[in-house]
């Protein structure tokens, strides 16, 4: 279900963006970048509901012109529905804290997601295979007119989405994404920093979506070469009828046994600890930008680098997300100067982990009993000091508790700190069976 059919574009609560204190996204108010399309279909939520962070950021593709209506509509909708989704299914969480439970809500707010697109493209899809049916009977002279009108709605059907979805919640972060928008945490620890990626890469340089592909059947060499699959770069997204519905019709792809363009997103999740320094959410052509300026393939450090040196400085981290952006695409456009500009202004997203305010040599100090190559994927356990109060134990240092008896070391039990005696001789007098409590 979709949340207007109005011809208008649609606008809901979810285009302004819940201002929370730890959380900056690029405006690209300081930004002069010369971009083929000033319309790109971008956009990001930011909210907070019932103890839970929710950020997304959502990019489009194949979508021609952005002008057109249909596109934008469909877009808009999407992205406001997003959020409605995942707040409606936390809302309704009974096991906050079982990762199956949050890998469920990601799962199920996508495959709807799909599913709406799909509810919104049928009107196309109708109408393209009827128009289709009229070739044959059509006067020669009417046959341009017709297949311009074709590759409209073709377009159209063309049109896909990458997205990334993070949930937040006190212990973990979860993360769900489909397509090339991406996830990266910064681990900061005695001024080291380090980037763990928490999303995944669906295009043809993940050596595991290549195998997929093979396993059904395609032969992944020519897609490598071209680094294209039908009609994208991706190997995942949302939308994107024409390739999904049609893949036989594509020559590549023709021999797959199974659907190759999958709408599953990678979920992946990890806890937080104080080593945590911020999350960022970003759109490919960001990336793509850093590649090119630093001239290798890895590049997540080095944007790190660049945010930590801004927050660094003591900016209000309001602003920090277009100034990494400025410098960026400064050196950017410096080293590209005769050079065909970007298709789209990219998002940033940063999300901190402690206080704006908070000096960095707090949070170290914090983060002094975390392990430097902690591996953060696996959940740490946090061990609780239990203060034992029993009468019979000396807590002077300088006396020997050896009288309490060496049987106790020993023993396996943990004593107790309340005593319980005089609750079960009352239970006891009462005939109470006090083995059920």
């Amino acid at each position: 279900m979709l949340l207007s059919s109005e011809d208008d574009e649609v606008r809901t609560w979810a285009d302004d963006l819940i201002d929370d204190e730890f959380t900056a996204v690029s405006s690209h108010q300081t930004i002069r970048l010369d971009t083929n399309d000033s319309k790109s279909l971008q956009k990001h939520f930011s909210l907070y509901q019932n103890n839970h962070y929710i950020y997304g950021v959502l990019t489009g593709f194949n979508y021609g012109d952005s002008n057109d209506e249909h596109c934008r509509k469909i877009f808009s909708e999407v992205c406001s529905y997003f959020p409605l989704e995942l707040i409606e299914r936390i809302n309704s969480l009974k096991n906050p804290d079982q990762d199956e439970c949050y890998e469920t809500i990601l799962l199920e707010t996508f495959y709807i997601i799909e599913q709406s697109i799909r509810k919104h493209m049928d009107d196309v899809l109708s109408e393209k295979t009827a128009l289709e049916l009229t070739l044959s009977g059509i006067d020669s002279s009417q046959y341009p007119k017709i297949q311009q009108k074709l590759n409209e709605y073709t377009q159209k059907l063309s049109f896909g989405f990458s997205c990334v979805i993070t949930i937040i919640n006190t212990t973990k972060i979860y993360v769900a994404n489909i397509g090339d928008t991406r996830a990266i945490l910064c681990v900061k620890h005695n001024n080291t920093i380090r980037s763990q990626e928490l999303s995944t890469r669906h295009d043809l340089s993940n050596p595991n979506e290549l195998k997929r592909l093979e396993s059904i059947s395609i032969e992944t060499e020519v897609l490598k070469s071209n680094q294209r699959i039908g009609n994208m770069a991706l190997t995942r997204c949302l939308g994107n009828l024409k390739l999904k519905n049609f893949f036989k019709n594509y020559p590549d792809l023709s021999s797959a046994t199974s659907d190759p363009i999958l709408t599953e997103p990678s979920l992946n999740s990890t806890r937080i600890n104080n080593s945590c320094k911020f999350l960022i959410l970003a759109s490919a052509s960001l990336f793509k930008a850093l590649q090119q300026c630093f001239n290798r393939e890895n590049v997540l450090d080095d944007l790190l680098l660049i945010i930590d040196d801004k927050l660094t400085e003591r900016n209000d981290h309001k602003n920090v997300p277009d100034l990494v952006l400025q410098d960026i695409f400064q050196k950017y456009l410096n080293l590209n100067e005769h050079q065909e500009s970007f298709h789209s202004k990219p998002i940033l997203l940063i999300r901190l982990f402690h206080h704006p305010n908070e000096t960095d040599s707090t949070a170290d100090h914090d983060a002094a009993d975390e392990e430097a190559n902690h591996d953060l994927k696996v959940d740490k356990t946090v061990i609780t000091p239990i203060i034992i109060m029993n009468d019979d134990i000396n807590l002077d240092p300088s006396k020997s508790n050896d009288s309490v008896g060496s049987s106790k070391q020993e023993s396996d039990e943990i004593p107790a700190y309340v005593d319980f005696v005089p609750l079960i001789e009352a239970l006891q007098k009462h005939n109470i069976d006090y083995d059920c409590f």
